[in-house]
């Protein structure tokens, strides 16, 4: 039997042509869509577009994350770097969070803070819109460990038996313990599991064959786009862990992606890339503008509609995410609280 060296992640291809601008496009939707619906005021205003805008606004977001994790790290690397500085935000801006729901008068007001809540809201079940980074790095830390884990067993087995000569069997070896352990975490309430499912579905595709297997399954057609906004009519596939959810995250990427396909390079598409690059930020520090932009709303009382408030406001937030950002840059806080000194993607 012909043994096949192992090497660590080689089911893992380097993305080609480097950035994936397309991708960036796509955070980029997702990210305005995300703050828009936590002004409170849009949200009162049109409740049902919310709904079927969280059917797919956070599994692209998720998708995309599964895909762009990189493995090709060695283990202090990626826990000392990638795993780390997506904790460290987390932990400092959740943990603020957590303290500004016991004094402000939000939607997920805290009675009676303790240490027992903070915790169990800082490490089990985070408060407001942070969960995704504690998602990140749960799934994020699973996903290494195991392949890590599976390469390093298989490299000790000789001989090596034939059905894992096949990189596909590893593969699937390594996606069933993944699930596994995704259900498990979702079972205890510690992450979503249909959440956790989407991430997954990213490194499938990440192994699968990269970009190309991505735009097998997200088609970049801009009809698909309609599909999707007429799928998301049914009140039923509303949900993101059904199979009406699943297509309309399907059909929505596809048709986003399709759009960018046609859109001439000039400042619109120079600015949503901009802003893609830089979601991680936006979607960090928009809670705190986003609440502020409350006291906004009795001065556009007058327009029904709401669209000039979130014109208005959506600049704002977005405005201050990278005016914060900079500031932080500026006075070397970023080297603290991301790892880095320069966190704005130019």
């Amino acid at each position: 039997m012909k043994i096949i060296p192992i090497r660590q992640h080689e089911l893992i291809p380097p993305l080609k042509g480097g950035r994936l601008e397309g991708l960036d496009f796509l955070k980029c939707v997702m990210i305005l869509l995300m703050i828009t619906f936590h002004l409170v005021y849009i949200e009162g205003l049109y409740p049902t577009v919310k709904t079927a805008v969280y059917t797919f606004h956070m599994p692209v977001f998720l998708v995309i994350s599964g895909f762009l994790m990189n493995l090709n790290k060695n283990p202090r690397t990626f826990y000392g770097r990638t795993i780390l500085w997506l904790l460290v935000p987390y932990l400092w801006i959740e943990g603020a969070y957590i303290v500004g729901a016991a004094v402000l008068p939000i939607h997920e007001h805290i009675d009676g803070l303790t240490a027992a809540v903070f915790l169990d809201r800082l490490l089990l079940h985070p408060l407001g819109p942070y969960w995704y980074l504690q998602l990140m790095v749960i799934c994020g830390s699973c996903y290494y460990a195991v392949c890590w884990a599976t390469d390093r067993l298989l490299e000790q087995c000789t001989p090596l038996p034939r059905p894992l000569c096949n990189p596909n069997v590893r593969l699937s070896v390594k996606m069933l313990i993944l699930f596994g352990l995704y259900y498990l975490f979702g079972a205890l309430g510690i992450v979503s599991f249909p959440c956790a499912l989407y991430f997954l579905l990213g490194a499938l595709l990440r192994n699968e064959g990269g970009e190309r297997a991505f735009t097998q399954l997200f088609i970049p057609r801009r009809p698909l786009l309609f599909i999707a906004i007429a799928l998301l009519l049914v009140p039923e596939f509303r949900d993101k862990a059904s199979f009406g959810g699943i297509l309309v995250v399907v059909a929505m990427t596809g048709g986003l992606m399709g759009v960018f396909a046609k859109m001439k390079d000039g400042k619109v598409r120079q600015t949503a890339c901009f802003l893609g690059r830089n979601s991680l930020l936006l979607y960090i520090f928009s809670p705190v503008f986003t609440i502020l932009c409350k006291v906004l709303i009795p001065l556009f009382r007058f327009d029904p509609t709401g669209i000039l408030y979130w014109i208005i406001c959506l600049t704002v937030c977005v405005c201050g995410c990278l005016a914060v950002s900079w500031f932080l840059e500026r006075t070397r806080l970023s080297v603290v609280l991301f790892g880095k000194r320069q966190i704005i993607s130019v």
